[in-house]
């Protein structure tokens, strides 16, 4: 990987979009265990559901998802966060839910560390 360490090397830091289909096609725990071997170069996981759609994101959907990389790849440090279909309801409603009150909202990204299931 050496353009990433380039890249890294810049001060960048390296986020990798995990897309809907790579999650329906390898699941919760197979996504983790592939993004684990890359993890010590990730800085962010992004998953995102709906891949630029504007299909409502469903947080209960993501939950196995975070949990699995959470037990794999966030020992490393790498931050999780969720992206695709967000909207001031899902984020207010829908996400508290899912996750600790502890939600940083970045832009379009909002990122958890701690979930509550």
């Amino acid at each position: 990987m050496k353009f990433i360490d380039e890249v890294k090397d810049t001060g960048l830091e390296v986020l990798l979009q995990v897309h809907k289909n790579a999650m329906e096609d390898l699941g919760p725990h197979d996504t983790a265990i592939r993004l684990g071997a890359y993890a010590y170069l990730l800085d962010y996981v992004l998953f995102d559901s709906s891949h630029g759609t504007g299909k409502r994101l469903d947080a209960e959907s993501l939950v196995p998802f975070v949990d699995e990389a959470y037990s794999i790849v966030s020992s490393n440090y790498t931050g999780i966060a969720i992206a695709g279909g967000l909207n001031s309801h899902n984020v207010q409603h829908d996400l508290p839910k899912k996750c600790s009150p502890n939600i940083v909202i970045n832009g379009l990204m909002v990122e958890y560390y701690t979930l509550l299931c």
